[in-house]
């Protein structure tokens, strides 16, 4: 993913435009669900999936949704911890 998306996580880490948006959260978090499903289906526990998806719905509710799913990786970057 970097060597596709790095030149976009590097410009929206500087707060550029990162481009045209190749893959969103919205579509992530699909995925990532469906993923979920597919593991409890076949009584397979993912955790590192579980908790990759409640990071991508967290974006999609601050709003992100449409944004480049690359860019999740900015919006923790920058994101103040919860106290």
């Amino acid at each position: 993913m970097l060597k596709v998306r790095g030149p976009a996580i590097a410009r929206m880490l500087k707060g550029e435009d990162p481009g045209e948006v190749g893959f969103t959260i919205e579509q992530a978090v699909k995925d990532l669900r469906t993923m979920l499903a597919e593991g409890a289906a076949r009584d397979i526990a993912l955790p590192a999936v579980a908790q990759t998806l409640a990071s991508f719905e967290e974006g999609a509710r601050r709003g992100l949704g449409a944004a480049e799913a690359a860019g999740l990786a900015v919006y923790w970057s920058v994101r103040r911890a919860k106290v």
